[in-house]
């Protein structure tokens, strides 16, 4: 996918479209990935070790900033919008 990406937009010609497939793709599985951890990390399959919780918290921070890159790859998306000021 990011291929894709990468050669339509050297050649100039990135659609909205493709960059709105593409950050679709990337965006479903990394939240559900970011939920699991939130779950695990919240005692959903009983009691962590300190050890496991401090990786699951840094595995948490590291999908949502994953998720907000790949919200500001997406001009369509409410986050990259109110990021760059065009919506309050």
């Amino acid at each position: 996918m990011l291929e894709i990406m990468a050669s339509t937009s050297s050649a100039g010609t990135t659609c909205p479209g493709t960059t709105y497939h593409v950050t679709r793709e990337l965006r479903l599985p990394l939240t559900a990935i970011h939920g699991t951890l939130r779950l695990v990390a919240g005692g959903a399959l009983g009691p962590l070790t300190p050890e496991a919780s401090e990786l699951l918290a840094i595995a948490g921070r590291s999908c949502a900033q994953l998720i907000s890159a790949i919200d500001d790859l997406d001009p369509l998306s409410h986050a990259a919008q109110v990021r760059a000021g065009l919506l309050g």
